[in-house]
């Protein structure tokens, strides 16, 4: 498995259920707890992507991880608005 691929892989595994499981147990409504789950993902992510594979590229690390959430959130949602989810 390549470097890059494994660090995209850690970095949702470490996000992931933390987005889904904890943050909606802390007993917020849904707005601000998403968007503490969000911005927490976005800036963890963001930080291993420029710990492993983009050292010395913090931008990028960050237009990449601001990228892959806005994607991922907005996946969700259409999923959700379809009643997939």
């Amino acid at each position: 498995m390549s470097r890059r691929l494994s660090a995209v892989l850690l970095a949702n595994i470490a996000t992931h259920p933390a987005v889904w499981l904890v943050f909606p147990r802390l007993g917020f409504a849904w707005i601000p707890t998403t968007i503490v789950a969000e911005l927490w993902a976005f800036g963890l992510e963001a930080w291993l992507y420029a710990l492993v594979f983009l050292p010395g590229k913090a931008r990028t690390a960050v237009l990449l991880s601001f990228v892959a959430n806005v994607a991922s959130f907005a996946a969700g949602v259409l999923l959700w608005r379809l009643g997939i989810l």
